[in-house]
């Protein structure tokens, strides 16, 4: 075949061309370098060939398989007509325009699949210690995001098959109902689907865990997320796994125990003073110190105040019978005895 008359785009379009830059065997790299040795006057339009097909390329491997069957059944279709107007006796007016067409057709493909699969712009939100905040997503759902916790999601979500956030620390999900569309949480260990449902999600201290109050959902592992490990939650169940974990474990509780925070307040049933002071350090960014080790396993049972600390504080010392002194970060607990 004659290349002198070729232009970039008539190289792009060749068979031959594309299957040296893209995949070559001895005999076409063979032919090619020696053609290009040959003809130096070409070495222009040669390096801008390559560097599309090359561009293009990079741009596949992202791609799915069908998304590439797709791509490249456009350029088949591009080039059968430009070797088809090489062959027919056309006018040179017409010849060119239908050229330009077949390696226009190609660009705005491309440039399209480029554009779909472009990473969204992401919005972030973070609250600090102490802080909460209700978030209404583009879907209509809200979540109410926990102190020092970070929630991610897309900026756009009209034209996606599935709603996708991102979480770490602690958040109360409201999802509004969407057939076609299952919103997907993500944490570090697990990942969870649904359609339309409540339910606590925590990811703190290299574990998970998620309590649903309301509707149906699906739990994987996000080291493992195959349908054949996810477990399904009914309301009043709750999941949890830590790291390096690979089984999630499930039981039944009582939901109130584990989302009452986003009421401002907090229900505690024969829960270990420990477990009190964990949720001190999380939410609020304190130390907390026991000055008696033995009062760590002291269990409450009740409903507190969740608006403010001091008077969380003040209701937990009159509560279990224990003096609570707060110095700047530091939360000293130590048994009630007579001075």
């Amino acid at each position: 075949m004659e290349y002198l008359d070729f232009t970039a785009e008539d190289f792009i379009l060749d068979s031959s061309f594309i299957k040296w830059v893209r995949n070559p065997d001895s005999k076409t790299k063979a032919f090619w370098e020696s053609w290009q040795t040959a003809h130096p006057e070409k070495a222009e339009e040669i390096s801008q060939a390559q560097s599309f097909l090359q561009r293009l390329q990079f741009r596949q491997d992202a791609l799915s398989a069908q998304e590439q069957a797709q791509l490249w059944q456009q350029i088949t279709i591009a080039r059968q007509q430009s070797t088809v107007t090489r062959q027919l006796p056309t006018p040179a007016p017409y010849r060119v325009w239908l050229q330009a067409a077949a390696v226009a057709l190609l660009l705005l493909t491309s440039w399209l699949i480029y554009a779909v699969n472009q990473p969204p712009e992401m919005v972030h939100v973070q609250t600090a210690f102490g802080q909460t905040k209700s978030i209404n997503l583009p879907d209509g759902s809200v979540v109410k995001l926990n102190a020092n916790s970070k929630l991610s999601y897309p900026k756009e979500w009209q034209h996606r098959d599935k709603r996708e956030v991102w979480l770490q620390g602690e958040a109360y999900f409201v999802i509004f109902k969407k057939p076609g569309a299952p919103f997907i949480t993500h944490t570090l260990l697990i990942n969870i689907e649904v359609t339309g449902t409540q339910y606590n999600l925590k990811a703190r201290r290299n574990a998970a865990q998620v309590v649903l109050t309301e509707g149906r959902i699906k739990v994987a592992n996000a080291a493992v997320p195959t349908d054949t490990s996810r477990l399904r939650l009914l309301p009043g169940d709750l999941a949890e796994i830590k790291a390096g974990e690979t089984v999630i474990r499930k039981q039944t509780v009582d939901p109130a125990l584990y989302a009452s925070w986003h009421q401002q307040k907090y229900v505690f049933y024969k829960t270990p003073l420990a477990e009190i002071a964990r949720m001190l350090e999380d939410t609020y960014g304190l130390s907390v110190q026991f000055k008696d080790p033995a009062l760590a396993q002291r269990q409450l049972t009740g409903e507190l105040p969740g608006l403010n600390l001091n008077i969380l504080l003040a209701a937990i010392a009159e509560s279990m019978d224990i003096k609570v002194t707060k110095t700047r970060d530091t939360v000293f607990l130590a048994s009630n005895t007579p001075e």
